[in-house]
């Protein structure tokens, strides 16, 4: 199950940025979180 709720929230985020034409080292910078922490 867990697994599974990863795979989604992975998904999702990936949907937003593309939504938003944002990328994952955006993310990171903005939000605190490292970009290798993104990655994963």
């Amino acid at each position: 199950m867990k697994n599974s709720v990863n795979k989604a929230v992975a998904l999702r985020i990936s949907q937003l940025l593309k939504e938003k034409n944002r990328t994952q080292y955006r993310l990171a910078m903005n939000s605190g979180i490292t970009h290798s922490t993104l990655k994963t």
